[in-house]
């Protein structure tokens, strides 16, 4: 008998006691689903109205969803908690912790930190100039659709149900229709001062406009006798490739239309309201790598037929603001201007101060300024400020800076300076430092590269 037999048979049977062990709770699941996001929690509310905290878990189909919030730090709210909704009794700043048991892994939780303003004055409320919405125009013998769609980069308000005047079941051919469209301001929003409303990128006309809703409607070209069957793309816009921020333009773009008695016809961008064909994007519409790079416009007619145009390039916008910046509150300012970014491509800033007013929660501080614009990722230059310390929390929780350059006139790193900035790649830290706070880097997952001077102590 061979000695090695039942050795080998032993190993043929691991993977089968493997997967038992699995499916007994004896390791790993193989379909767990980690969370990774809380979306929904408002950046401002009013002081003394209870604020129920309704968020979204991203995925939504992670494994684990449930969350316990904890006010982390009430300032000066005297802010509780019960379950999910938060009462404070003052005005100022609340740091928020939301926990998911098990969110990451089994035996890791998933935490995520905001910070919410509280105020019993006047909340900043920002003004909607224009509205822009797709609509799917009328056609012969079609029900009228409902659906009015804000442009993709227009989130700061929402589009009731569309109606049509006369109120025909089907369209009839030959006759004119209007669409009337409500919308609604989204909290922090008002349409005082809207200055222009488009309907498939036609001025449309504003009324009954009362701050937090309008009206606005247009009036299509008479319904069509024929009917569109089918649309190809002819001839590809002019243009393709953008920068992030450009609006698109589709000038150049012929389409063929078949219809129902077999006759074509092209269509350039001009005629596109008269055979009730619209784009997504929409024509004029601001393009961001995210929602559009090397995607294509997708032309529809006849609220059932759709062709591509070859895909968008949207190249990243420029990253760096140019001179240094000299105070925080320019920096703020700059960086509320520009459009979202991301880690990799994340915006070079100089900043170039004598005080980086305090810890994350001051709203003058270096680090609310980069919290309060998590958006935009930062790759932060200070090798040429005079500051002499970085404090406690100062950066704290500021989850979009990708790297930093820390100046030898600084002496010390305060506790929990740079604690859960999650997207923190690389730190330089000068010569002058000698002390790091304890927890310093405490959970910053990405940090790969790390510039320390012999003399430091301390935990990081």
């Amino acid at each position: 008998m061979n000695k090695n037999s039942g050795l080998k048979s032993g190993w043929r049977l691991f993977p089968l006691f493997a997967a038992l062990l699995i499916l007994a709770g004896c390791g790993p699941d193989p379909f767990f689903i980690p969370v990774v996001s809380i979306e929904g929690v408002p950046e401002t509310a009013m002081t003394g109205t209870p604020l129920a905290l309704n968020v979204k878990v991203r995925p939504g189909f992670a494994s684990n969803d449930s969350i316990v919030w904890q006010v982390k730090d009430a300032g000066t709210t005297k802010a509780s908690i019960s379950g999910n909704v938060i009462n404070t009794q003052a005005n100022g700043v609340i740091s928020l912790r939301a926990r998911i048991a098990n969110g990451i892994a089994e035996g890791k939780d998933y935490i995520q930190d905001f910070i919410i303003v509280f105020s019993d004055g006047v909340i900043v409320i920002k003004p909607i100039t224009n509205v822009a919405l797709t609509i799917t125009g009328p056609v012969k013998n079609q029900a009228p659709n409902p659906a009015a769609t804000p442009a993709t980069s227009s989130r700061h308000y929402t589009a009731g149900a569309v109606s049509w005047s006369p109120p025909d079941n089907l369209f009839k051919s030959g006759e004119v229709y209007t669409a009337t469209v409500t919308l609604t301001a989204d909290e922090g929003y008002t349409f005082t001062g809207l200055a222009a409303a488009t309907i498939n990128t036609k001025g449309a006309v504003i009324k009954d406009n009362t701050g937090s809703t309008v009206t606005v409607s247009y009036k299509f070209p008479a319904v069509l006798d024929e009917v569109i069957k089918n649309i190809s793309i002819k001839t590809q816009p002019a243009r393709l490739t953008y920068t992030e921020g450009d609006t698109l333009d589709l000038s150049g773009i012929v389409v063929t239309l078949t219809f129902d008695n077999g006759s074509t016809a092209d269509a350039a961008l001009d005629d596109f309201l008269a055979y009730s064909i619209t784009t997504n994007p929409a024509q004029g519409e601001e393009l961001s790598r995210s929602l559009h790079d090397q995607k294509p416009v997708v032309v529809s007619a006849a609220g059932s037929y759709s062709a591509n145009t070859n895909n968008l390039t949207v190249n990243a916008g420029t990253t760096e603001p140019g001179d240094a910046f000299t105070t925080i509150a320019a920096m703020a300012e700059w960086l509320r201007a520009q459009p979202a970014t991301t880690a990799a491509a994340p915006y070079r800033i100089k900043l170039n101060v004598n005080d980086l007013g305090g810890n994350y929660l001051n709203s003058g501080s270096a680090g609310y300024a980069l919290r309060s614009n998590g958006a935009k990722y930062v790759s932060l230059d200070l090798s040429g400020s005079t500051i002499t310390s970085i404090g406690d929390n100062a950066f704290n929780q500021c989850y979009s800076l990708t790297s930093v350059i820390i100046p030898s006139s600084v002496t010390s790193i305060g506790q929990k300076a740079f604690e859960i900035c999650r997207s923190l790649t690389s730190v330089t830290i000068g010569n002058g430092v000698t002390s790091i706070g304890d927890n310093a880097f405490s959970t910053c997952i990405s940090l790969t590269n790390v510039t320390i001077p012999n003399s430091v102590t301390g935990k990081v």
